[in-house]
């Protein structure tokens, strides 16, 4: 899979810029590291290192590798978790503060339509349906996981595999394993139910919370009384 391709569909800075990567070693921040690389850009790669798994170990190894193959500067930083209640949200707070608030992360369209449905599950107003915005911190959020993992098997880059992620605790591994193949089979697509998913931070329900920030607050009933366009647009293939 060239990785052009994909540049394509990635929102990187211009070349030269200096970034920060998070790179955890598994294969969707392996990936974001190569297109950075192929990018252009002046890449450290920061892998954080929580220490919670004894394969943590082989991870910051996994990921101290991927960054000598392409090039790349690379740190690692240690934090200190305990286990226990509330661990995903300590460890992403914990991996936040650890790269600072301009660093790369490579969250992918999958990721974007698992947070969605988190988000739903919660029941989280338009505000808190705005998930990710595609931008300079988020360059492959158009980029499905398939092609991710696509793009290290093209480029030999071996990344690790996190065991975590078939964790059950963890209500997103939940979502990926359960409630997304149900929407899928129900949906008879893949690419439909992610691609609404996808759509559905950036339908007019949605972006109409950017007004209320300049006092014009839309009432609840506006706000719920008009389905996303693509909910209309795609209610033939459902």
């Amino acid at each position: 899979m060239p990785a052009d391709d994909l540049l394509a569909r990635c929102t990187f800075a211009e070349p030269g810029t200096p970034v920060v990567c998070a790179l955890s070693g598994g294969p969707d921040s392996s990936a974001l590291v190569a297109l950075a690389v192929r990018a252009g850009l002046d890449v450290t790669a920061i892998h954080v290192h929580h220490g919670l798994r004894s394969s943590a170990d082989d991870d910051a190894a996994a990921a101290q590798r991927i960054a000598a193959h392409l090039g790349v500067s690379f740190d690692r930083v240690h934090v200190d978790l305990d286990d226990g209640a509330n661990l995903e949200a300590r460890a992403r707070q914990a991996r936040r503060d650890a790269l600072g608030p301009d660093a790369l992360t490579g969250h992918t369209a999958d990721d974007q339509a698992e947070t969605v449905l988190l988000a739903l599950l919660r029941g989280a107003g338009a505000t808190g349906l705005a998930a990710m915005r595609p931008g300079p911190t988020h360059p492959i959020l158009g980029l499905r996981r398939a092609e991710t993992h696509a793009l290290c098997d093209a480029l030999g880059l071996h990344p690790a595999v996190d065991p975590t992620n078939a964790d059950a605790r963890f209500r997103r591994n939940r979502v990926r394993a359960a409630l997304l193949p149900l929407a899928e089979a129900i949906a008879f697509s893949k690419a439909n139910i992610t691609e609404g998913l996808l759509m559905l931070p950036h339908s007019p329900s949605t972006s109409r919370v950017s007004s209320s920030r300049k006092g014009n607050t839309p009432s609840r009933a506006s706000i719920t009384s008009r389905p996303p366009e693509w909910a209309s647009t795609r209610s033939g293939s459902a």
